[in-house]
């Protein structure tokens, strides 16, 4: 999941892009008379300490927002990629057990990142509106003092002899602004944005979270849907965050599960079989991701863009999504077969683990993020082990030449 990157730059993209050109109030009477002025919208923000301050803070925010959202989402990765690896060389009832909580846990993360990113939306409208505003008012203050339109003016762009002319290729050219009418008013508009109260007291309020109910939807009867989790009040949301140590899981076949465990996901790191085999477990499911996608890109629509579902289209959508469920199961089976070979070699070198402590070691499904498991995590020393298993790496680069992707033809 990514996030709309750099708020700072995001605000000064929005905030003043598209604002409205204000020309007084006795707009309809001047148009005849040449303007006293003219401002260029782009050069204002730059300009003014208030719009520097609220960028830099909003930003330094959302930098943390988004830091904890992607911390989150690498756990959710791994917690998944674990579930899969234990694959069907766990119990049953382990097994689903953990598949539920990953998909609660997913789902959750979700809903909370829909809910961030809609109050990031909310956040640029506000900051618009606010600097729209205040602009407005700028205007016509300076209108009202001395009468004459003052408009919005776009300059020219350098062509290439100026850009050589500011010092060769690369050089910096100034904009042409020998088409804009009059005194240029931006710097003073940043001077007014500065000692506007009323903006003041508005980016004070956005900041603080004053954005209003934040609506996630629509239902039957077209009444809207409010957030329901921690963005309710206002202001950016603590990210569920899961603490507390899970249950060592045995593998079927291998001594009961001791007090030490590992996690399969962070054997990839000192593995590189078994994280070229994964990766290429992934690529195979992005191209038929990808081939699945035209095909439902060919699929009839009506007026509105949505899919035409009638006894000719809905056989074709059926079987599509039976072919993107295909995908899934080819994840799922191919990573349970790599975790089979990872735990078959594991049996095999348990011996070796009785002078380090691992002889009954188990599985841990829960990411060390989020708590890891209660014993001692003896994921390092059997990644070594494992690493250096010949047998292993043979077996693992075996079971990648053999993968073939799902088959997503629809007929």
């Amino acid at each position: 999941m990514v996030l709309d990157r750099s708020f700072a730059l995001l605000i000064a993209a929005s905030a003043v892009a598209g604002l409205p050109a204000v020309a007084g109030a006795e707009e309809a009477k001047e148009e005849a008379e040449a303007p006293r002025g003219h401002y260029i919208e782009s050069a204002i923000p730059d300009r003014s300490s208030a719009f520097k301050s609220v960028s830099e803070s909003t930003s330094r925010t959302f930098e943390k927002v988004e830091s904890k959202l992607q911390d989150v989402d690498g756990r959710l990765a791994k917690m998944a990629l674990s579930v899969g690896l234990a694959g069907s060389s766990v119990d049953t009832d382990a097994a689903s057990l953990w598949e539920a909580k990953l998909d609660a846990r997913s789902e959750t993360f979700g809903y909370e990142f829909k809910g961030i990113q809609l109050r990031l939306d909310q956040s640029q409208v506000a900051y618009e509106e606010a600097f729209t505003a205040a602009l407005e008012r700028a205007v016509a203050g300076l209108v009202a003092e001395t009468p004459g339109a003052i408009i919005q003016c776009q300059p020219k762009k350098a062509s290439a002899m100026d850009a050589l002319a500011g010092g060769g290729p690369g050089g910096a050219a100034k904009a042409d602004t020998s088409s804009c009418p009059g005194t240029d008013f931006s710097q003073e508009i940043a001077r007014r944005w500065d000692g506007d109260e009323v903006l003041e007291e508005r980016l004070l309020e956005i900041v603080g979270g004053d954005l209003g109910p934040l609506i996630v939807g629509i239902d039957d009867e077209g009444a809207p849907i409010e957030y329901g989790g921690a963005l309710a009040n206002g202001g950016w949301p603590a990210i569920t965050n899961y603490e507390e140590p899970g249950s060592v899981v045995a593998l079927v076949g291998q001594v009961p599960a001791g007090a030490t465990w590992l996690h399969p996901a962070d054997l990839v790191i000192s593995m590189p079989e078994l994280a070229e085999a994964l990766d290429q477990i992934d690529e195979l499911a992005a191209e038929a991701r990808s081939a699945l996608q035209e095909v439902v890109a060919d699929l009839p629509r009506d007026a509105n863009g949505s899919l035409i579902q009638d006894e000719t289209t809905l056989p074709r959508i059926e079987a599509v999504q039976a072919k993107a469920r295909g995908i899934r199961a080819f994840t799922e089976a191919s990573r349970a077969e790599l975790g089979g070979a990872l735990w078959e070699s594991l049996g095999k070198v348990r011996k070796k683990g009785k002078k380090g402590g691992w002889a009954d070691v188990g599985l841990c499904l829960n990411p060390p993020g989020f708590g890891g498991c209660e014993g001692a995590d003896m994921t390092d020393p059997l990644a070594e082990v494992l690493g250096s298993d010949k047998k292993l790496a043979a077996r693992l680069a075996e079971l990648r030449e053999a993968l073939k992707g799902p088959d997503v033809s629809v007929p």
